[in-house]
């Protein structure tokens, strides 16, 4: 099923069931259905992120639920976080190193990728299990949310739980603002993920306001990726090279995350300038259409 709210759904059922389909496929792909387990983990990172992003959305309907629930997801989500950095940082080393190939001295660079690719092989040691154990839970959560019984106004809980969503992105972009550090841009962009995924419900996926906070959480996750892997440089400098092999390597990751960074500031300033009328409409006409008209 596509990552919308289909003909007929209620606002509740919808969320429901997308929540329901995006556990399912993340388990399926941990417990085989990914030929690949490096894509299997990247994949279910995603739908565990959709899922959270889905019960703030619930969060009034479902009560203690969303805490006990959300508190679950995180876990899981953490154990795979640290399974998918491990290829993440090299990944991102690589589109790096491509972006500046003309950049002098980036054949020294060697050394710190052959760092990355060692711990990488370290960690790699029972993953099968770790997944096989992260699929199991995943299948369990999904039944749990098919026990959940909305209260009367549930309409009323979402669109506000929405709204709040939206503002802690908006109080969230001004610390960016204020303070530009990695972790205020990494709050920001979670809430730009939650409002992205809120658009591609109500069918906006293709529209210019679904394109800008695509392209704005690509920027903001590679900004994320980039602190990632200053992190690991920075923190084992002597198993990348000689010194100058990571000082560069910390000097070109440190140049692309201020140019996403000061690409991604006026991006999320005209995304949050006008308040989501459009988008709280469409969930009322949602609630309001019949079988045969709703979106």
């Amino acid at each position: 099923m596509a990552f919308r709210f289909e003909r007929g759904e209620s606002v509740s059922g919808g969320l429901r069931r997308v929540l329901r389909e995006e556990l399912e496929s993340a388990a399926s792909g941990l417990s085989g259905g990914e030929a690949n387990p490096d894509d299997a983990i990247h994949e279910a990172r995603k739908s565990v992120k959709k899922a959270r992003a889905l019960l703030r959305l619930l969060r009034r309907e479902s009560g203690d639920v969303y805490s006990r629930e959300n508190a679950r997801l995180r876990g899981i989500a953490a154990r795979l976080s640290g399974l998918r950095d491990d290829v993440a940082v090299i990944e991102t080393f690589d589109r790096l190193t491509d972006r500046y190939k003309d950049e002098a001295g980036l054949e020294k660079l060697h050394p710190v990728r052959a760092g990355l690719a060692a711990r990488r092989n370290k960690s790699s040691a029972g993953v099968g299990i770790a997944l096989h154990r992260a699929a199991a839970a995943l299948l369990e959560a999904s039944k749990r949310v098919k026990a959940w019984h909305p209260p009367a106004d549930e309409f009323t809980a979402i669109v506000s739980d929405f709204k709040a969503t939206w503002l802690a992105g908006r109080k969230a972009l001004k610390r960016a603002h204020k303070h530009p550090l990695p972790e205020n841009f990494h709050e920001l962009r979670k809430r730009i993920k939650d409002h992205w995924y809120y658009a591609r419900l109500l069918g906006e996926k293709k529209s210019a306001r679904g394109k800008r906070l695509k392209r704005l959480e690509t920027w903001l996750g590679n900004d994320r990726n980039l602190f990632l892997l200053r992190s690991r440089i920075a923190a084992t400098p002597s198993l990348h090279g000689e010194k100058e092999a990571p000082e560069l390597a910390l000097r070109l990751i440190d140049k692309c995350r201020k140019n996403l960074e000061d690409k991604a500031l006026p991006l999320a300033d005209r995304i949050y300038r006008k308040k989501p009328r459009g988008l709280v409409r469409r969930m009322k006409r949602l609630r309001d259409a019949g079988p045969a008209n709703a979106v």
